[in-house]
């Protein structure tokens, strides 16, 4: 009896392996004859050329194993007029023209397949509308099929036509996408035809992209374009370190900092601060606060406006105080703008910097209208430079152009400025954009060298911080957001990060150790610059 009900249970044991390898075989088939149905489809399909009477297109598959692809097509309007039109493949893309259509129509195109005989129609549709038969009468066509980015995006083509001369140019409007682009009035051609140029600036990135044409509202020519910037870029590298991460002031190849009642020193060796003074506070903040400029055993730091009360304390005066500190006897000293005075409360100080050049040190600052008084007055600028003599600032003449946000700098003996300058256009101020120049510090008169953007599409970038790299001025814009100025090609360009940092705002850069900071979030990065593809 024991046997028996043994021989039942082994029994039993080998039936439900049985089912087991039945139903793990039946997987198996299901799953294989879903990998072997699974369906191709098209990818990256783009219109590449449309005319009154053609559409040009192409596309990709996603897989090989196909036996014949292309198109069915028809008027919106018209289901039961569908063509059918075969791809060619060039390298790795599907090429084909639908001819004979009608102008100014809207056509749908599905994507068709066969795989083993059998013939598999996409479900999404591609709606293309033929242009007007106006484009007959201009002809126009692109001179370059690849359009090339400069350092920072800006990029220009030439459309050549008919009768381009004509045209009412406010009437017309051309697009690349959604992006509208600027052109000259038309220019003979040696053919007889006219020649417009276009231009325009946008993230260069590598791509294609659909250039429109549109007179009086009416679309007279499309045709996609490729966009590249075939050239190498400036990338900056992050390290982070450990040093102490607040608004650091260089002098003599150490870090103080002054943003706390105590003045403290950086002890690289030791990796630590030593409290060696007091700092200087005036009108709720401490001296130091923003970095210093070193100067002849000084930190020179930026002004300040100092209330006083005069007439029995029934009116306040403010004036323009400027702060220096010598690490080395640990003494402060301050000379007072009393010339620039104005009423506490009126006014405040803007874009308020110190630079040094040939061995000279000056001081450039605004003074800005309040919004209680009258914020439409724009600012008024004034220059110093500081007279080693008396240990007195002395104001001299400014440039005349109307610059703001301005920042100077000195390289190699040559003196720069970067600021915002007003566009003009038919004598009115549009906008402004970022300019650079050389200056010559006898009179302070400027020389443009370099002008970003266009009239409608500027280069509106405020530089926050500034510094000499290796020759080349590096800007500090932003968060994530760094250029730099190749003096001897006189261009800017735009840099590049693999990895964006997890900050939000930009303390400073400075250099220190043979090695340049960046101070940001609570924390200082050692960065360094390369240029490759």
């Amino acid at each position: 009896m024991r046997i028996l009900i043994l021989y039942l249970l082994e029994l039993k044991q080998m039936v439900v392996y049985k089912k087991f390898i039945l139903f793990f075989l039946i997987c198996l088939f299901f799953s294989c004859k879903k990998d072997i149905q699974q369906p191709i489809s098209a990818i990256d399909m783009f219109v590449t050329s449309v005319k009154s009477h053609q559409i040009d297109l192409n596309y990709k598959l996603s897989k090989l194993g196909y036996e014949e692809t292309g198109v069915y097509f028809y008027k919106k309007n018209s289901p039961n007029s569908e063509k059918k039109v075969k791809a060619l493949r060039k390298t790795d893309i599907l090429e084909l023209s639908l001819q004979d259509l009608e102008p100014d129509t809207e056509y749908i195109v599905n994507v068709f397949y066969k795989q083993k005989g059998v013939e598999y129609k996409e479900d999404k549709n591609l709606i293309v509308r033929t242009l007007s038969s106006e484009e007959i009468k201009y002809a126009l066509s692109l001179k370059n099929d690849t359009v090339y980015y400069d350092s920072i995006g800006h990029f220009s083509l030439e459309l050549e036509g008919k009768q381009l001369n004509n045209l009412n140019l406010s009437q017309l409007e051309i697009k690349l996408s959604n992006y509208i682009l600027e052109f000259d009035y038309p220019v003979i051609s040696s053919n007889n035809n006219y020649i417009i140029r276009l231009e325009g600036i946008k993230k260069p990135v590598d791509e294609v992209s659909l250039i429109s044409v549109f007179y009086k509202g009416v679309e007279i020519f499309k045709k996609s374009i490729n966009l590249s910037y075939n050239r190498d870029r400036y990338w900056i590298n992050f390290n982070s370190t450990n040093m102490y991460a607040d608004r650091a002031s260089v002098f003599k190849n150490e870090l103080y900092y002054f943003d706390s009642p105590n003045i403290l020193k950086w002890k690289e060796d030791e990796s630590r601060l030593l409290n060696i003074g007091t700092s200087m506070y005036q009108n709720g903040n401490y001296i130091g606060r923003n970095p210093g400029t070193e100067y002849k055993n000084h930190l020179f730091f930026p002004p300040i406006h100092l209330n006083v009360a005069t007439d029995n304390f029934t009116n306040i005066v403010s004036y323009i105080q400027v702060y220096a500190y010598s690490p080395i006897d640990n003494s402060w000293f301050s000379d007072t703008l009393t010339e620039k005075s104005f009423r506490a409360g009126s006014k405040y100080i803007i874009n308020s910097q110190f630079f040094i050049h040939d061995d000279n040190l000056y001081m450039t600052f605004g003074l800005a209208n309040s919004s209680a008084y009258n914020e439409n007055i724009p600012p008024t600028y004034y220059l110093y430079k500081y007279n080693n003599v008396n240990k007195k600032f002395e104001e001299i003449t400014i440039f005349k152009q109307k610059l703001t946000d301005y920042h100077f700098i000195s390289i190699n003996n040559q003196l720069y400025l970067i600021g915002l300058a007003p566009i003009y256009d038919q004598g009115f101020a549009l906008n402004s954009t970022l300019c650079i120049y050389t200056v010559d510090p006898s009179a302070f008169t400027l020389n443009e060298i370099y002008r970003g953007g266009t009239i409608y599409n500027p280069q509106i970038f405020r530089v926050k911080n500034l510094i000499n790299y290796e020759g080349n001025i590096l800007l500090a814009i932003s968060p994530n957001n760094f250029f730099i100025f190749n003096i001897s090609e006189r261009n800017l360009y735009k840099i590049y990060q693999k990895i964006n940092l997890n900050y939000t705002y930009l303390e400073g850069i400075f250099f220190y150790n043979k090695k340049f900071y960046l101070n940001a979030d609570l924390k200082m990065y050692e960065i360094s610059i390369i240029k490759k593809r």
